[in-house]
């Protein structure tokens, strides 16, 4: 892997093995990832160079999310079936080496999102009871209740720093599903209008900007699309015959990372003030994290040798 030689500063390995995408805390100190145990998943924490153990446990746990500190993490643990039911995804929170369980029942708990000081988080709740399941539910100060309920399918929830606003992906019937948001007043309105489903939604901390990957048509590659739900403005990133996905935002919505895959490599771009640079230049890179300051990136690489296998790494500019 080689980086943009334009591009000055320090690169760190933070962690090789069969890792998942990692997870930057604000300051940049912080990095939060699963690793394959060989049995199971589990999450590890690296600070300033020291690796610790979130999670370890003969059950997977997966599917991270973080207060912008570092100090809280919030994750889905697969309790499995027993003789007397069947087995559920349930979360479960971190801070200070301590582990407690956030929500616990007989739907899957998963795809939480928390907010910058770690005391709010949303997931998406399956009850296996219901005919559709798949609604919004939100913990605040370790309470729990319903944030959405209804028939359409909601799942990948995203919340703002101070926990007013959630971007969600809404699906009814048979489409393929569009954003939509639930503002500070508690009202939900569309923000997308597509066949095809958007991915990855990403809000930024301030809950202004919205990032996702998305394609026009079945036959067509993904774009990256930037929404600023102040203004209405809307930006399109892309380029024929090019894939970009997985898109990390500050928390202003002023720097945008992102994965970008074509001619046989996968690569990892920065985009500010219209302007799109690449980070690295060649191999197999993906799922960029970035501080606040965006002074500092994270991203999980390839071993192009064994697919199995993969680097974290951190970047810190000097530039």
């Amino acid at each position: 892997m080689q980086l943009n030689p334009s591009i000055q500063g320090r690169l760190t390995r933070i962690a090789d093995g069969n890792v998942g995408r990692p997870l930057l805390s604000g300051d940049g100190k912080t990095v939060v990832y699963t690793r394959w145990s060989g049995d199971n998943w589990d999450i590890e924490r690296n600070r300033d160079g020291e690796m610790e153990a979130v999670s370890k446990h003969p059950y997977h746990d997966t599917s991270p999310a973080m207060s912008e500190s570092g100090d809280v993490v919030v994750w889905s643990r697969l309790t499995p079936s027993t003789p007397d039911g069947p087995g559920s995804w349930d979360l479960y929170r971190w801070e200070n080496g301590e582990t407690t369980a956030l929500a616990q029942s007989s739907a899957d708990e998963s795809e939480a999102t928390v907010t910058s000081d770690g005391r709010t988080v949303v997931y998406t709740y399956d009850d296996i009871n219901k005919t559709t399941g798949y609604d919004l539910h939100i913990c605040k100060d370790g309470r729990c209740e319903e944030l959405t309920n209804g028939g359409p399918v909601d799942r990948l929830p995203q919340i703002s720093g101070d926990g007013q606003r959630v971007v969600f992906r809404r699906r009814v019937r048979f489409d393929g599903g569009d954003l939509y948001l639930k503002d500070e007043t508690g009202t939900i309105k569309p923000l997308t209008a597509n066949p095809l489903a958007e991915f990855t939604p990403t809000l930024s901390r301030d809950g202004k900007v919205l990032a996702w990957s998305q394609s026009e048509s079945r036959d067509s590659d993904s774009d990256i699309y930037l929404y600023n739900l102040a203004n209405g403005q809307k930006e399109i990133i892309g380029e024929d015959g090019v894939e970009e996905r997985d898109p990390a935002l500050t928390p202003d919505g002023s720097l945008l990372a992102y994965t970008r895959m074509g001619e046989g490599k996968s690569t990892i771009q920065l985009r500010q003030n219209g302007k799109t640079v690449p980070l690295t230049i060649d191999g197999s890179s993906g799922f960029p994290s970035l501080s606040s300051d965006g002074r500092t990136i994270a991203w999980r690489a390839v071993d192009p040798a064994d697919s199995s296998q993969a680097v974290i790494y951190k970047f810190e500019r000097t530039d």
